[in-house]
């Protein structure tokens, strides 16, 4: 049986998402696609966020709290109630919520050690991941 995960929104900069519950709308005028963005993150490095599968929640992963390497983190569709939900040591990505209930599956390389592993620098790329270092949690 095959799985599908629904995707929420990518940024870099910050998770936004198109809510009416929530503050400020944020659109941009010339955007033709997206309406009611409204922004619920604004600390660090945000990205890579998916629904629960009852569409309540968010999971994704962030370099907040000024983490040096990201953590996967949950949060209710409004932006209420932000949970760090993986380890506390290691890098952290790929997020998902396992379908019926509240469990999540994440890679991570806590397995690792303590310690955030070194990022490999490309000239010109901000975003690079040393995947092959991960297990799935």
């Amino acid at each position: 049986m095959k799985r599908f995960f629904r995707l929420a929104v990518f940024s870099l900069s910050a998770l936004a998402l198109a809510c009416p519950a929530l503050g400020e709308v944020k659109d941009n005028p010339e955007e033709v696609h997206f309406k009611n963005i409204r922004q619920l993150t604004d600390e660090a490095d945000n990205g890579e966020a998916y629904f629960s599968w009852d569409s309540s929640q968010l999971i994704w992963q962030s370099s907040r709290g000024g983490e040096s390497c990201d953590k996967i983190w949950t949060m209710k569709v409004d932006g209420s109630d932000k949970k760090m939900v993986s380890p506390a040591h290691g890098a952290h990505t790929c997020s998902f919520f396992m379908p019926g209930d509240e469990r999540v599956v994440f890679a991570s390389t806590n397995h690792l050690g303590d310690e955030c592993p070194p990022r490999p620098t490309i000239e010109g790329q901000h975003y690079v991941w040393p995947l092959w270092h991960y297990d799935i949690f």
